[in-house]
């Protein structure tokens, strides 16, 4: 019995509390002589640090860094044939700055070198013999100035028929310079005689209407007799040739007749054949080079001369074309002595960047012949990679070019690659109406990174460092204006503008409008239903203290 008195006094009291709490919990709000009484919600501004991000994914491609070409000029001066003489590279490959690729030959480069420099050499001579200028001076020629012909030889002037105001045409004789301190015989000998004589033996000559002998060299023998031949064509039996050279007294003229002989102690036996004179050892025919009008001579029939001596002067308009086309003529030259030249260091076709080899063409294989210009594979370049990544409306408010990024790579894990924002497309929609934007994101990769890899990036927005913030649920638009509410110490509700800076999903940055301390409301119990109870203790409630215990609070600097 007196168990069932307790049972029903338990159930009772149980009763008369629950409908009491189900009372005061239903009711909605509180009035204080007769007026209704609102419960806030409130969080303190307080400085902390906030970071802005966004997570998006693509797929990493290689910048393309170019054509693998065969070097040189495609439309310079010259043409050279180059070979594959070797192919160091696959498909896939990676590569590094400055690595040899593919090694080349050229078989006709030497012979097409070498001819370019006996032209080179032809075109000096000529200028220098045409203006009288050594080959070191030719660059200071003046054309304006015209010429200066010079004696080539030392030698006596003869055959000097110009003068001053003569038109001479190319090729004309200006004059003949004679070195006669030497004369030069070509003489017969029999074959028995010929058995007697060798080089370089002394022989005596006997000139015709001279006294006296005068001594000669043997300077060269023919091994070989051939019949001889008199001027009527008539053969009497066999002879050797022989040249016979000898210091001239000053008296010895071309085609003066000579006997030859051998002493023999105080007796000289003489050939069979006599010689003439044929001329002097060494005679210069000195030609004129181009048209022009003599302004100047500076010798005379006979006069002896030294080797660079000046004989005459020549300008006219013709002339100074002439000298100008040599000019031109051998900088071109030299010009393209130095392409071939160059064309040497194009053997090697080396690596431009860092990169991964994408394409092999068919033409690059050992044997192949390949021209200048010739795409032979193909690079991107892994310095400089990229990813393409779409992002939605709301997150691409929080990015900006120029932004870090890192990047991680599905297939190298732990890794972590730089990049950084290179441009942000405009809006499009997908087919399910959701507008996305492209951003470009340019990485630093390495020989590691390759193309087609799957990427994840995360977009700094930026970061602030010890500033103000409140919760995102503090932030309100009004008017097109963001505005907070502000709990006053005398319990008013102000409205304030706010400038703000970053913003994620928990926190926003406040740059204007509110201070350190300020109590922002995020909500009230006019926002929920009358079930749900604010849990605040700052109230309008008259005779509550009244004390900050909100949990919105933001991360605080240090935290």
């Amino acid at each position: 019995m007196l168990q069932k008195i307790v049972m029903i006094v338990l159930i009772i009291v149980v009763l008369v509390f629950g409908g009491f709490y189900a009372y005061n919990e239903l009711m909605p709000s509180q009035e204080v002589s007769g007026e209704k009484v609102i419960q806030y919600a409130t969080v303190p501004v307080e400085k902390g640090d906030i970071n802005v991000g966004v997570d998006t994914a693509g797929r990493i491609m290689g910048s393309w860094g170019g054509g693998i070409e065969v070097p040189g000029q495609r439309y310079g001066r010259i043409s050279v044939n180059y070979i594959v003489d070797e192919v160091l590279i696959k498909e896939g490959q990676a590569v590094k700055k400055d690595e040899v690729l593919i090694k080349l030959k050229s078989p006709d480069l030497d012979a097409k070198l070498k001819e370019a420099k006996d032209k080179l050499r032809k075109q000096v001579d000529e200028l220098s013999a045409m203006t009288g200028v050594s080959e070191n001076n030719l660059e200071k020629i003046n054309p304006a100035q015209g010429i200066t012909i010079k004696a080539p030889i030392d030698g006596r002037i003869t055959m000097l028929e110009t003068k001053e105001g003569k038109e001479l045409k190319q090729g004309d004789l200006v004059t003949n310079i004679v070195n006669d301190s030497k004369y030069k015989i070509r003489a017969k000998v029999t074959p028995q005689e010929y058995k007697t004589i060798t080089k370089g033996q002394e022989v005596e000559l006997r000139i015709n209407n001279y006294e006296g002998t005068y001594k000669a060299t043997i300077v060269e023998i023919d091994k070989n007799k051939v019949p001889d031949v008199d001027k009527d064509g008539n053969a009497s039996g066999f002879i050797h040739w022989v040249s016979i050279e000898g210091e001239n007294p000053g008296l010895i003229q071309p085609k003066m007749t000579a006997r030859i002989g051998l002493r023999k102690e105080d007796s000289i036996t003489y050939f069979v054949h006599d010689a003439t004179i044929e001329g002097f050892k060494e005679e210069k025919r000195v030609l004129n080079r181009a048209k022009g009008i003599v302004t100047k001579v500076f010798v005379h029939n006979m006069d002896v001369v030294k080797k660079g001596d000046n004989i005459i002067s020549m300008a006219g308009e013709e002339m100074q074309r002439s000298i100008q086309y040599k000019i031109e003529s051998i900088r071109d030259i030299r010009k393209e002595i130095a392409e071939y030249q160059n064309a040497y260091s194009n053997f090697n076709i080396k690596a431009a960047m860092n990169g991964v080899i994408e394409y092999i063409d068919s033409d690059a294989k050992k044997g192949k012949t390949v021209r200048v210009g010739q795409y032979l594979a193909g690079i991107y370049n892994t310095n400089d990679m990229y990813m393409t990544a779409y992002v939605d409306d709301t997150e691409v408010l929080h990015i900006k070019e120029e932004a870090p990024v890192e990047v991680k790579v599905d297939a190298m894990p732990g890794e972590v690659f730089k990049g950084v924002v290179k441009g942000v497309e405009n809006s499009r929609g997908d087919d399910k109406g959701t507008t996305r934007y492209k951003v470009r994101i340019n990485v630093e990769g390495n020989d590691k990174l390759k193309p087609n890899f799957q990427a994840k990036a995360h977009i700094d927005a930026g970061t602030s460092k010890d500033t103000l913030l409140i919760p995102r649920e503090g932030l309100l638009e009004e008017d097109g204006k963001m505005v907070v509410e502000v709990l006053r110490k005398d319990n008013t509700v102000e409205v304030v503008q706010v400038k703000v800076g970053l913003m994620n999903d928990k926190m926003v940055e406040i740059l204007e409008g509110l201070k350190e301390g300020d109590k922002v409301i995020t909500g009230s119990s006019d926002d929920v239903l009358p079930s749900q109870h604010i849990k605040s203790d700052d109230s309008l409630l008259p005779g509550k203290d009244k004390k900050d215990n909100s949990d919105n609070k933001g991360d605080k600097k240090g935290e």
